[in-house]
């Protein structure tokens, strides 16, 4: 308990503003109480990183702060940085949430063109909310949608929060449209390779890595979550069978999923 009290402190010292620190502390009461008629939850704030001079914008009561600290605290992209992200001429954010990966990835390849794909709105609004304070907007295509293996639509389940939103099949109270990789690659401005896919598809990766041989061979890096059942070994095995080359190169544990690295094989 104490441990725990003590790495919110540390994180709310992070936000050299009191009212950032205060909605800090606010947001924890929002998440302990979720049906609790509290007031500001879902207002959308914007926030000041003390250690990286980030600033970007929450929903409070959302999951938003957890993407915020996994990102910006906890650095669980900065692998990218060993992979001359500065040479990026295209990014493919699929999962882009609240865009705070997408704007990582601009800050890191600033002459990249980033493909952000978000099945949902309340998410995109917050998206499109970073890319207008970054300033990145013109550089970023945002597509409403799913990927998988083929196009079509689907629907869609909120049920683990805005983090975790996921492709459902059958009946569709909400029908959101799915792209394959191709049509993604292939959305103006087309890409011919890709130098970082990024994948946190809560667990529809699955699906697409199963097959991939249209487009696998044109990714030169990615980051992929697995979710299980599905593992490292199972999308390598897929990667090799479609006749791509990417080799993992680091795996990083998430809860019960892993965070994988691949690089194409010199």
């Amino acid at each position: 308990m104490f441990s725990s009290l003590d790495e919110h402190v540390r994180r709310a010292s992070q936000y050299p503003k009191r009212r950032d620190r205060l909605w800090y502390w606010w947001n924890l009461v929002l998440r302990r109480f979720p049906h609790a008629p509290l007031p500001f939850r879902k207002r959308i704030v914007a926030l000041t990183h003390h250690r990286t001079g980030w600033m970007f914008s929450v929903r409070m009561g959302a999951t938003d702060w957890y993407v915020a600290n996994e990102i910006i605290e906890e650095g669980e992209y900065d692998r990218v940085k060993e992979w001359n992200p500065q040479a990026f001429d295209s990014v493919i954010d699929l999962g882009a949430n609240i865009g705070l990966s997408v704007k990582l990835f601009a800050d890191l390849s600033p002459n990249a063109v980033i493909k952000a794909i978000e099945p949902d709105d309340n998410n995109l609004a917050v998206l499109t909310v970073n890319l207008a304070e970054s300033r990145i907007e013109d550089r970023v295509v945002v597509i409403r949608g799913f990927v998988g293996a083929e196009s079509g639509t689907a629907g869609i389940d909120s049920s683990s929060g805005e983090w975790g939103i996921k492709m459902t099949r059958g009946d569709q109270k909400v029908s959101v449209p799915v792209y394959s990789m191709s049509q993604i690659m292939d959305e103006k401005p087309a890409f011919n390779a890709v130098d970082l896919l990024k994948c946190d598809v809560e667990g529809t990766e699955a699906e697409l890595f199963c097959d991939c041989a249209d487009w696998i061979t044109r990714i030169r890096y990615a980051i992929v979550e697995t979710h299980p059942p599905y593992s490292p070994d199972a999308l390598e095995n897929d990667i090799r069978r479609n006749g791509g080359s990417l080799k993992l190169v680091g795996r990083l544990q998430h809860g019960p999923n892993e965070l994988v690295f691949l690089e194409q094989k010199k």
